[in-house]
């Protein structure tokens, strides 16, 4: 299913108080409804993963497709148990 549209974004840009700029990114998800998250979790997760790590100027792209299915290096969280030897039972 890549490179299918999942949704449409639309951004506004006005100017706040002492003439700040304001930019207002208004997203929606196709097939979703008010709980997004609920409705369409890969897409939730492409939108929100593209709004936490924005450009090296710090625009959003939200049609880009980042890998957010990473896979943790579980080892660095599980202890490392050595198996008793028959000496640790008779000493």
């Amino acid at each position: 299913a890549d490179n299918q549209v999942a949704g449409f974004a639309q951004s506004y840009v006005g100017h706040g108080d002492q003439g700040v700029q304001v930019t207002i990114d208004v997203l929606t998800v196709k097939g979703a409804g008010h709980m997004v998250p609920n409705d369409r979790p890969g897409p939730s997760v492409q939108m929100i993963t593209n709004f936490m790590f924005p450009d090296a100027n710090g625009a959003v792209n939200y049609t880009s497709s980042a890998y957010t299915n990473p896979q943790p290096d579980v080892s660095l969280f599980s202890p490392q148990v050595q198996k008793p030897t028959e000496t640790d039972y008779w000493t």
